[in-house]
């Protein structure tokens, strides 16, 4: 239940062996530098090499990112999230990603992919202006005049194109022919009278009515439309002249990505190689930018778990004439990192437990008192056999197949094992996809073995197993409380751990037993013990509770109001029946499921087998993924919700070690082994 024991390392170093111990520090992967940037003499002593290498790094990362995204663009084969979260990735070692980084003019290659880029936009932004003007030009497809009169004009004479609404069109052909008359042209078309709202004008005048032409304009609300410079013929050679332009275009732009595609086979694996190690480099960096120093001296300062200060120790041993240790424990009001370590059955439920919040370094870690309880209530939620033997295989093949490793393993073992545990409560509660066995006349011969093995039937008896998890919730509340009381004697706190804690403990077991004695569950000699504790735990909190009070009545009065916390205890435990409701309500659709296949089978003849087999199919597919989604939260609900506040303070940092964190590649040492990612 505690957490691992961590120690501060300190290390003052010759300035000369500082890169290869901090290269050393980061591929064990079992440290946390401690980062305090240097003061402005300690710069001045030398960290301009590590800033200007932090730099450089930021820019490699900066073009990498670039680079990456640009090939991603033209990757040949989509990787989807799936695959690459379980494709297993490239290994490569330090040296070798080195030399790629040397021999590789990355510069070069980055100035081709932008000018690919450039040339990219331009050709889109050309084809989307293309095709705006190749929608104006279809408005005025019938238009009889060369467009050079709208775009140029002539020396004497002028015209403009636009819009406006329909209702003005009567207007401007009455004030134009008013004003203009024989020494222009009108044209007017609308393409749909009963739907457009506007309509299509083309205006060809002398310039000296330009004036003349403008008042117009202006008076009928007339939206002018201004075309290249360029358009001189008529309306349809335009249109052919911009479709061959379009054509070019289009070939240049296939042209172009037939090209990157073909740089991104080429590239795209090694910049993400690259991206990687520089990704490693720029955090060495960081930590030695950000350590302390003198002109030729450099102190580094990480947390590291105890037991591995042996690992540590021996891989410093190259340098020990140039370096000098000291281990302290954490000093007092220093929070040290928090490091979860748990059996190989608990370990996978990590991941959940943080999810919460880390636990406080020398408080308790919940994961081993909560893994058992979770897998047993995801069971009982999901309460199928065959539901649990398809999610336990299926992810027994994920996990066999694919090298998954992080906090996505360890999510696909808890899964796995709760795909066990759900077996065993279907086994328990005589659910096998629902009632399969009895819907189906050639499943009859299963029966004995099926009920062989039933304890409970949610579904005939819905209250016995209402007891059963409401026992269970009641088990996992006191327990709470028992760990709550064992960290506050840990940490000599005695009577926050009788009063606060063990006060509770007494009453609620009281009240426990002495329910169960009304009920005839226990013997009624049972219900003396039962009273006594139930006294014994309510006169310690009526004692107590009000300690932090001024005066007698407000001891008393505190003290009494406390009891009413009782009403919350009932609420934690009434919160445990969603397990039947779950349970229940994934065992109904199943029914329904069942009882529609049934009926298609024996209603519909010749393919009625066919149907009721693909209902069956897709309706307990479904059943499944929203079952299990409901008993994955509802689970880790009542962890969180009920348990958790009894006794779990997570108010800690989760330890991040110094290491090769990469994303793309593994990083294996000059023997092959895996580096620490």
């Amino acid at each position: 239940m505690a957490l691992v024991e961590m120690k501060k390392v300190e290390l003052a170093l010759h300035r000369s062996v500082t890169d290869r111990v901090i290269a050393s520090l980061q591929r064990l992967g079992c440290c946390e530098i401690i980062r305090g940037g240097p003061d402005s003499a300690s710069a001045e002593a030398g960290g301009a090499t590590a800033s200007e290498e932090l730099k450089r790094y930021d820019n490699l990362l900066a073009d990498a990112r670039f680079a990456l995204r640009f090939l991603e663009t033209y990757r040949g084969e989509k990787a989807g999230f799936l695959s690459k979260a379980l494709a297993e990735k490239p290994r490569h070692s330090m040296s070798e990603l080195e030399s790629w980084s040397r021999e590789t003019d990355f510069q070069k290659l980055i100035l081709h992919l932008r000018s690919l880029e450039r040339q990219f936009v331009e050709i889109r932004t050309e084809l989307s202006q293309i095709s705006g003007l190749e929608a104006i030009l279809r408005a005025f497809s019938d238009l009889p005049q060369p467009l050079f009169f709208f775009t140029t004009g002539t020396e004497r004479v002028k015209g403009i194109l636009g819009t406006l609404p329909a209702e003005q069109v009567n207007r401007l052909e009455l004030a134009f022919s008013a004003h203009v008359g024989k020494e222009g042209e009108l044209f007017v078309r609308i393409s749909n009278p009963e739907k457009d709202k506007d309509a299509k004008a083309a205006l060809v005048y002398l310039r000296e009515n330009e004036e003349k032409v403008a008042s117009i304009c202006a008076e009928v609300s007339f939206n002018r439309i201004d075309l290249p410079r360029d358009l001189s013929g008529t309306v349809e050679e335009e249109i052919a002249r911009l479709e061959e332009r379009k054509e070019l275009l289009v070939k240049r732009e296939t042209d172009l990505q037939a090209e990157a595609r073909s740089l991104s086979a080429e590239w795209l694996g090694r910049v993400q190689a690259m991206s990687d190690y520089w990704s490693v480099m720029k955090g060495r960096y960081e930590a030695l930018d950000s350590s302390e120093r003198t002109e030729q001296s450099h102190f580094i300062r990480f947390w590291a778990p105890a037991d591995s200060l042996e690992k540590i120790e021996k891989e410093l041993e190259p340098f020990s004439s140039l370096s000098e240790k000291t281990v302290k424990a954490p000093e007092e009001g220093e929070v040290a990192p928090s490091l979860l370590k748990n059996p190989a059955w608990a370990s996978p439920c990590e991941p959940l437990t943080n999810m919460f919040g880390v636990p406080t370094y020398g408080g308790v870690d919940p994961t081993l008192m909560m893994a058992p309880f979770f897998y047993v209530f995801f069971g009982m939620c999901l309460g199928d056999a065959g539901f649990g033997i398809i999610l336990s295989v299926l992810l027994g093949w994920v996990l066999l197949k694919f090298p998954v490793g992080g906090n996505l393993r360890k999510l696909l073992v808890v899964m796995f094992i709760c795909g066990l545990s759900t077996i065993v409560m279907g086994a328990l509660t005589g659910s096998w996809l629902a009632n399969t066995i009895d819907s189906f006349a050639f499943l009859h011969f299963l029966r004995p073995l099926r009920d062989r093995l039933v304890v409970w039937d949610p579904m005939n008896d819905p209250m016995t197993y209402l007891g059963v998890c409401l026992t269970l919730g009641f088990v996992q509340l006191i327990f709470g409380l028992c760990i709550a009381f064992w960290d506050a004697l840990r940490r000599k706190s005695y009577m926050e751990a009788f009063a606060d804690r063990g006060g509770w403990i007494l009453l609620l077991n009281g009240v426990g037993l002495l329910f169960l004695v009304m009920i005839g569950r226990v013997p009624a000699s049972m219900g003396m013990l039962a009273k006594g504790l139930s006294i014994a735990g309510a006169v310690t909190l009526f004692l107590t509770q009000g300690r932090t009070k001024k005066g007698i009545l407000g001891k008393a009065f505190s003290g009494a109001l406390s009891l009413y916390g009782i009403t919350s205890y009932l609420g934690d435990t009434l919160s445990y029946s969603r397990l039947l409701a779950l349970g229940l309500s994934g065992a109904a659709i199943g029914l329904i499921i069942n009882l529609l296949a049934k009926m298609i089978s024996e209603g519909v003849p010749y393919v009625g087998w066919i149907l009721a087999l693909i209902l069956f199919v897709v309706g307990n597919i479904f059943s499944l993924a929203i079952n299990v989604l409901g008993a994955f939260v509802h689970s880790l609900r009542l962890q969180y919700v009920e348990f958790f506040s009894k006794f779990y303070e997570a108010n800690g940092r989760l330890f991040a070690p110094f290491c090769h964190e990469t994303q793309f590649v593994k990083i294996v040492d000059s023997c092959g082994q895996q580096e620490k990612n």
